[in-house]
């Protein structure tokens, strides 16, 4: 990049410098799931016509199995602080009540651990076997059949109205997960 040209967008960022940091570190792309869906949108009625708001999103969940996410990676663009997106991340963590939220830039990562509330600034991401063993560390998963349970795929065979797989929603996945 020269002197006097923009920065990389967001989407820029994240797709040449987060995804390949992610990559190196050993995550497959499909455990990387961008823009991944915290919530739908707050149904708010407006004039008596019922709508929804925006929906509420993390730039990547980290998987370790479908559909287990185990940290969120909010990502802004390099001209901007990776500190920047932190607050977004923690938030995103909390609600999905996974232990680990990232905040990048694509230059500096920051990490934040919410069992210690440390924020660390890391050179690399960890694998998804270190994040996963501090995953059931986190959790109190020692017991090898919790461990099988939570790694346990929800049922494919049960289909939405136009035949696509019913997907539990993130406060689904918790109660199950917490009832396990």
């Amino acid at each position: 990049m020269t002197h006097g040209s923009p920065s990389p967008t967001e989407n820029e960022t994240r797709r040449t410098l987060v995804e390949h940091q992610l990559k190196q570190s050993g995550w497959d792309r499909d455990q990387m799931v961008d823009e991944y869906t915290i919530t739908d949108g707050k149904i708010m009625a407006a004039g008596g016509r019922p709508r929804r708001g925006a929906q509420l999103r993390a730039d990547y969940a980290l998987e370790y199995r479908p559909g287990l996410p185990i940290a969120v990676v909010e990502v802004k663009r390099t001209s901007i602080s990776a500190a920047d997106g932190l607050e977004q991340a923690k938030r995103y963590a909390k609600k999905l009540e996974v232990p680990f939220a990232y905040a990048t830039n694509g230059r500096r990562i920051q990490e934040f651990d919410r069992g210690t509330g440390l924020i660390t600034e890391i050179d690399g991401y960890p694998s998804p076997n270190e994040l996963w063993r501090r995953y059931r560390q986190a959790k109190g998963l020692d017991v090898p059949l919790a461990t099988d349970l939570v790694l346990t795929p929800f049922d494919q065979s049960l289909k939405n109205w136009d035949n696509t797989p019913k997907i539990p929603r993130y406060y689904q996945r918790l109660a199950v997960n917490k009832a396990v």
